[in-house]
């Protein structure tokens, strides 16, 4: 009667066990969150007349080649204009959760932030050979219905309704912004369905400043206020 011996290899089991808990321990601190968007595009990163970032997106399909519309467009609203910045990336991967948008390419890093604990993590991230944080007092995502390419939205810059308002007395004698959401100690608001470009957005905002949403002159309008 002949026997079998069956082996086996419990120490390289182990061993790569042990292999995969570092690695998942060692990613870096922007690892993506469960609520985060993921796509790729074209990116387009300058600044506004007011000195806000504005981040401007064509998206990648799955499959086929993009339409050169934009898809989607951030602002960084700063407490302080930063100078003027221009950046294009041909392709690169975007990373979107609330309160940060991490852009990322074969070698560097962009971080667009309102937290403020982000701001001294600039040192360079292993796989990246360079890494650059930008932190604000608010981050806004709006999109939906965008008519113009990519190259017409960056040379006008992305309309802010914020000029335009008027800050509304009511007769409690408080004051309104005409936020349809959002309003005084709202951190955080969105709004969808505007019949404009864009129909959508959302925005997140530090105190002291108060996240707004509304459709204004039929477009969505999504920022941060004082």
């Amino acid at each position: 009667m002949s026997s079998e011996r069956h082996v086996t290899n419990r120490p390289y089991l182990f061993v790569s066990l042990v292999f995969l808990a570092t690695l998942s321990l060692a990613l870096p601190s922007f690892a993506i969150a469960e609520n985060a968007q993921v796509f790729k595009g074209r990116i387009e990163i300058s600044t506004l007349n007011n000195g806000d970032l504005q981040i401007v997106v064509d998206e990648l399909p799955t499959k086929g080649q993009s339409d050169g519309l934009a898809d989607h467009v951030f602002i960084l609203q700063r407490q302080d204009p930063i100078d003027s910045l221009t950046l294009s990336l041909a392709e690169a991967r975007v990373i979107f959760a609330e309160r940060r948008l991490t852009i990322s390419t074969a070698d560097q890093d962009l971080l667009f932030t309102i937290d403020d604990s982000d701001s001294d993590s600039s040192a360079p991230v292993k796989g990246f050979k360079e890494r650059s944080v930008f932190v604000g007092v608010g981050l806004s995502h709006h999109f939906g219905g965008f008519k113009e390419t990519v190259d017409e939205l960056v040379e006008r810059g992305f309309r802010s309704e914020s000029s335009g308002d008027s800050m509304l007395i009511v007769p409690d004698g408080g004051s309104s912004f005409g936020c349809q959401a959002g309003g005084v100690g709202a951190n955080s608001c969105s709004i969808q369905g505007c019949s404009g470009a864009p129909s959508s957005c959302s925005v997140s905002c530090n105190s002291p400043h108060f996240a707004c949403c509304k459709c204004s002159h039929s477009e969505a309008s999504c920022e941060c206020k004082i």
